[in-house]
């Protein structure tokens, strides 16, 4: 996986862009999920998700701005 790309967790249909990378001594990775913004300004909190349960919705990574 690679971040700024598109995802979903397969097992909650959570969807959003993979913005952050965790990798612990176990060797478990893990993503950082953070959907977009909602057409009425309303948002939902980031999800972080076990890499084995992403997959890939779009391949065009999404440039964010600060």
């Amino acid at each position: 996986m690679e971040l700024g790309i598109g995802a979903k967790d397969a097992i909650t249909g959570f969807k959003g862009t993979l913005t952050a990378r965790i990798e612990y001594i176990t060797g478990r990775i893990q993503y950082e999920v953070t959907p977009q913004v909602g057409s009425d300004g309303s948002s939902q909190k980031a999800e972080w998700v076990d890499e084995s349960r992403l997959e890939k919705t779009a391949e065009n990574k999404t440039q964010i701005g600060f």
